[in-house]
């Protein structure tokens, strides 16, 4: 059976980690110890598996309803497409299901317009089954939006104790009881820092100084000086209220150094 490969990857974190090249070994010995013929390799390295990146149109026009998907960013799965009708392969050979599309409308009509050439898509490491593949989607992308429901989840409640939501910024380390934040505490040595950066700025010493001075980055000194959690706030989707962790300095030097900052809690 003569096959195409179609490794990819999401983004330039899975570039780093789930690489086009393991991937590719992966499919490569999958296919010699099915006795594959590889003919081609195709792939869209980076791309989003998401169907916002593949531009969903869709039109009404007599009795039908058109959904179409610009592949500008996915010019490997276009390619396959184009060449599916002149069948220059029998399968293509991929990864798992997340990895093809996380789409569950996208991947049904693909899959679609591949068995309408004959074309099989298997995966090397979920199921051929296009029903379980469905399901698989289908908790794929309500597992992803569950995990966003939890942090946020927690972030708020944290924020409603006075808790810092996020991780902890330069400066602080978290206070931990059986393996769950409780709260946090200034760390010795990048809290003194912070302090001596907003000595400094106080003072009028300039920003490329400080830096050299305290071996820090430009971007570091301004996500210091702007960061009203040193005067003992917190902030949580443009709320603002007093946190109960100990300020690193007091508020009139922060305003001082944030003209607009105004520190007033959010009702």
């Amino acid at each position: 059976m003569k096959v195409v490969l179609y490794p990819r990857v999401s983004s330039k974190s899975q570039l780093e980690g789930d690489s086009i090249e393991a991937q590719t070994l992966r499919l490569t010995n999958f296919c010699k110890d099915k006795g594959y013929e590889i003919v081609a390799i195709y792939t869209d390295g980076g791309k989003s598996a998401s169907i916002d990146e593949d531009s969903l149109n869709q039109s009404i026009s007599g009795d039908y309803f058109n959904n179409s998907f610009k592949l500008s960013k996915r010019p490997g799965f276009k390619k396959l497409l184009q060449e599916a009708k002149e069948k220059k392969f029998d399968a293509i050979i991929f990864f798992r299901w997340d990895r093809y599309s996380r789409d569950i409308a996208f991947a049904d009509l693909s899959v679609r317009y591949f068995n309408k050439y004959g074309i099989k898509l298997i995966p090397t490491d979920d199921s051929e089954d296009p029903f379980v593949s469905s399901i698989m989607q289908v908790v794929n992308k309500q597992e992803v939006e569950k995990m966003k429901f939890r942090v946020r989840q927690t972030r708020l409640y944290r924020f409603s104790q006075g808790i810092m939501p996020g991780r902890s910024p330069f400066g602080y380390e978290p206070i931990k009881r059986d393996k769950k934040i409780i709260g946090f505490k200034p760390n010795t040595k990048e809290s003194n820092i912070v302090k001596k950066v907003f000595e400094m700025a106080i003072n009028g010493i300039d920003y490329k100084v400080i830096c050299k001075e305290l071996k820090i980055a430009p971007q570091s000194y301004y996500n210091i000086i702007r960061n009203p959690v040193y005067a003992g706030f917190i902030t949580f989707e443009k709320q603002i209220k007093k946190g109960l962790h100990t300020p690193l300095i007091d508020i009139d030097t922060f305003v001082k150094l944030n003209k607009s900052f105004i520190p007033n809690e959010t009702p």
